[in-house]
């Protein structure tokens, strides 16, 4: 019966932490000219039960977005 034998070596990582605290912004329009979410099923329930929305939400470093820049984007359903 043969039998083989592997010497395995441990490697040790050294886990760096960094906290990071940011301050971002969302806009959501769900109305208007230039919306960014779109009702694909509607609800009639009164607490909109069963409604589903397509969004596409931008993520600005600032409260303005006409002077901030975009940095992220939320998207879903």
């Amino acid at each position: 019966m043969a039998s083989s034998f592997f010497n395995v070596n441990l490697v040790k990582h050294v886990l760096r932490e960094n906290e990071i605290t940011m301050q971002l912004y969302l806009d959501q329009v769900y109305s208007g000219q230039n919306h960014n979410q779109e009702n694909m099923v509607p609800s009639t329930h009164p607490a909109s039960f069963g409604l589903i929305v397509v969004h596409d939400w931008p993520i600005y470093d600032g409260p303005d977005p006409k002077s901030s820049t975009i940095v992220a984007h939320a998207r879903g359903s």
